[in-house]
């Protein structure tokens, strides 16, 4: 067999496509020195996120939200809320020394006046020409907010017809809810 075999790691300043390579046998006394090159196709590393789980969330409350990549991925995390047209923060993917990871973490604070209860956060990561695109989703569910349920006094005589006035009033924010 005459083939020379070469481990060649794929160096980080390839590009994703095509990359050309060259192959060069010198200094030989026998052999007069011979190049050769070939097109290398580089693919960027696949690339994964996850994102924490979110329970048990009370409003008004700020969301701890952190991403974590599967890879030594660089560049920017971008963090949306119930569909990916809206877009509520963006972070830069750091090592953390912790959790010995890439992550990227965003505090949002849940507003008062949210109405709905069920939501989604969605993380896009675009990728570059090294780590390959990804994003990843977690649905979360925010508990009722409490309410009072006040009911007015009556003093009256038996026979008569009354008028009982009920008021609810949300507690995060004191005002009447209407029924």
């Amino acid at each position: 067999d005459n083939k020379q075999y070469v481990r060649f790691n794929i160096p980080s300043y390839f590009l994703k496509g095509d990359n050309e390579l060259t192959i060069k046998y010198s200094n030989s006394d026998y052999f007069e020195d011979n190049l050769i090159k070939a097109n290398v196709i580089a693919n960027t590393i696949p690339t994964e996120v996850t994102l924490n789980e979110i329970n048990n969330v009370n409003i008004p409350e700020d969301l701890q939200i952190t991403a974590t990549f599967n890879q030594k991925v660089n560049g920017i995390a971008y963090f949306y809320l119930d569909n990916m047209d809206n877009f509520i923060d963006m972070d830069l993917i750091e090592y953390n020394e912790t959790s010995q990871k890439y992550e990227a973490n965003i505090i949002y604070p849940l507003s008062t006046d949210i109405t709905e209860l069920n939501h989604t956060i969605y993380i896009k990561y675009n990728g570059n020409d090294q780590y390959s695109a990804c994003s990843n989703k977690v649905d979360f569910t925010i508990n009722k907010i409490k309410s009072n349920l006040t009911l007015n006094t009556i003093t009256t005589n038996v026979g008569k017809t009354i008028k009982l006035i009920a008021t609810t009033t949300n507690i995060l924010t004191n005002k009447n809810i209407k029924f």
